[in-house]
């Protein structure tokens, strides 16, 4: 039989089943990490509230993902990974030099806890070849988190669709982004719904799509305070936007 996808789910309890303290890959999990390493077939996994932060289980699959050249896809949201700093640069270690894995979702790690978690992030993405979507959505991202996530963005060549709803990147966030994307030719889609951008986000990402006329990009800004300021903005600018290029508002 061959595996093509898995979804983890190994439940430990502590005993006693009235506690019912479920912990996603106990010492278990330590098994299925080294198997990973030597899979050749295993394309989608999922990850998801594994406890892969709180049980210090971040290492392991880091490690495995150095070897392991068959897996397209990997769930790891909910696991509190950027909240420990050390589980964030393992994996970002790992992403560097794997060559396999095209979409990581990182949502709701709480990547924006700590600053480092950013830079090991910026790291990354300064030398991925490889990976083409981005999660990131819900992790408290601050507008100097996102400062050197755009720092990596610059500089990537192969990324095409970055998720960053639900984090609080700002204008400023906005402005970062725009001086990373005068550069970057790859990105297509941006998500930056919830992100208390204003007027001023609203312009800097308008100029973009104005320098940046050789990309196909969209960028979804729904949900964000952009008042009748930003929203004039947009209209004059409405001649830049086409199919393939235009900022999504409401």
């Amino acid at each position: 039989m061959v595996l093509y996808f898995i979804y983890i789910n190994i439940v430990c309890r502590d005993g006693d089943e009235s506690n019912s303290n479920q912990t996603p890959l106990c010492n278990e999990g330590f098994d299925f990490f080294e198997t990973l390493k030597i899979s050749k077939t295993l394309a989608e996994l999922n990850l998801s509230y594994a406890g892969l932060g709180t049980k210090g289980l971040c290492s392991n699959l880091a490690n495995a993902l150095k070897s392991n050249s068959s897996i397209k896809i990997i769930d790891l949201q909910h696991n509190r990974i950027g909240s420990f700093v050390v589980d964030m640069e393992c994996l970002a270690e790992a992403l560097k030099v794997n060559n396999s894995l095209r979409a990581i979702n990182l949502e709701f790690n709480e990547i924006g806890s700590h600053l480092e978690s950013a830079v090991y992030i910026k790291d990354m993405l300064k030398v991925n070849r490889c990976l083409t979507e981005l999660n990131l959505d819900g992790n408290m991202i601050s507008s100097d988190s996102m400062k050197e996530i755009a720092l990596g963005l610059r500089d990537n060549s192969c990324l095409q669709k970055l998720r960053l709803w639900h984090n609080n990147i700002r204008s400023d966030g906005a402005e970062y982004l725009k001086k990373a994307l005068r550069h970057n030719r790859s990105l297509k889609l941006l998500d930056l719904k919830s992100n208390n951008i204003d007027f001023r986000g609203t312009s800097s990402l308008c100029s973009v799509l104005k320098v940046n006329t050789a990309c196909s990009l969209s960028i979804d800004i729904r949900g964000n305070p952009i008042g009748l300021s930003g929203r004039q903005n947009l209209y004059e600018n409405i001649d830049y936007f086409t199919a393939r290029r235009c900022i999504l508002f409401s």
